[in-house]
């Protein structure tokens, strides 16, 4: 599948499990693919980076 926020695009296998809702995804911060989808924005008091919440498309990839 191909995931795209306004900041960036990448792709992922994509499962669907009943831990995560629908509507939902969650991909594992530690990919740097993955935060370049996110907002570069931290907060001021404990300088802990926003990377637990962004909005995303997802879109089924074509096969060549």
């Amino acid at each position: 599948m191909q995931v795209r926020s306004r900041r960036g695009v990448t792709t992922a296998l994509a499962v669907v499990t009943p831990i995560v809702q629908p509507g939902l995804v969650f991909m594992p911060l530690h990919f740097p693919e993955v935060n370049l989808l996110t907002f570069p924005a931290y907060d001021p008091h404990s300088r802990q980076p926003a990377y637990k919440a962004c909005a995303v498309a997802v879109s089924r990839m074509q096969n060549p």
